[in-house]
């Protein structure tokens, strides 16, 4: 039974195309806002994927991961040159994981000239040739409704993991480094102590000049009297 994620937090904590290199996280934004028509009455196509349009092929399901039915298959970046670089430049060409994840759909019959979905899945390759069905997931209409909503940074950035994002780390300053704030701590107190010496004298010196012409304005006169 293939879980189907409802929510953005459903999509979060299936880690479908995470960490980097993996590409699924992009392919299926760009799948939601640019492939995805949105009606009242489903989803439909921008184009055909019968087509081969954006590296769709045939999916055979050899695996039996989904139910029996008619699937298309995209982001094999290695046979599709035509997904927008933001989907496609993280691929090394190596045999790493930047080129594991898949999304798949099926579709109704053609209707109106519009080729309706009738399920959308995404997936990873457990190795270079089998899919691994226990990280296989049905996406809800209202997940891609709700991935459409969002631009392309935000929606990465809501999809980090906690085990992605980096710890803060409280650096303790070292013993040396203490004894130097110390030391420059006391030089600042030495300082300070010599300013309030400074003032003082000044004060007093101001005071005894201040004393001295009161003196002479009171002496003067009483001289002059005497004369």
């Amino acid at each position: 039974m293939v879980e189907t994620l409802h929510t953005l937090s459903d999509l979060r904590r299936s880690k479908y195309g995470q960490p980097d290199p993996r590409h699924g996280l992009r392919l299926l934004w760009w799948f939601a806002r640019e492939f995805v028509i949105i009606a009242s009455n489903g989803l439909y196509a921008l184009q055909d994927p019968a087509s081969g349009c954006f590296g769709f092929r045939h999916f055979m399901n050899a695996e039996r991961i989904l139910p029996r039915n008619h699937y298309y298959k995209t982001g094999n970046l290695h046979q599709c040159d035509s997904l927008p670089h933001y989907v496609t430049g993280g691929y090394t060409g190596q045999l790493d994981d930047s080129n594991t994840d898949r999304l798949i759909v099926s579709l109704r019959s053609k209707w109106n000239g519009k080729f309706w979905f009738d399920k959308i899945y995404v997936t990873k390759h457990s190795d270079q040739v089998l899919f691994d069905q226990n990280h296989t997931y049905r996406i809800s209409p209202d997940l891609i409704k709700n991935i459409r909503n969002l631009n392309r940074k935000e929606f990465l950035r809501l999809m980090k993991n906690d085990q992605n994002s980096q710890s803060v780390h409280i650096q303790i300053p070292q013993d040396s480094t203490i004894e130097h704030q110390r030391s420059r701590q006391s030089t600042r107190d030495d300082c300070d102590c010599r300013k309030c010496k400074i003032v003082m004298c000044v004060c007093a010196s101001l005071l005894f000049i201040l004393f001295l012409i009161v003196l002479l304005i009171v002496l003067v006169p009483a001289l002059i009297s005497k004369d």
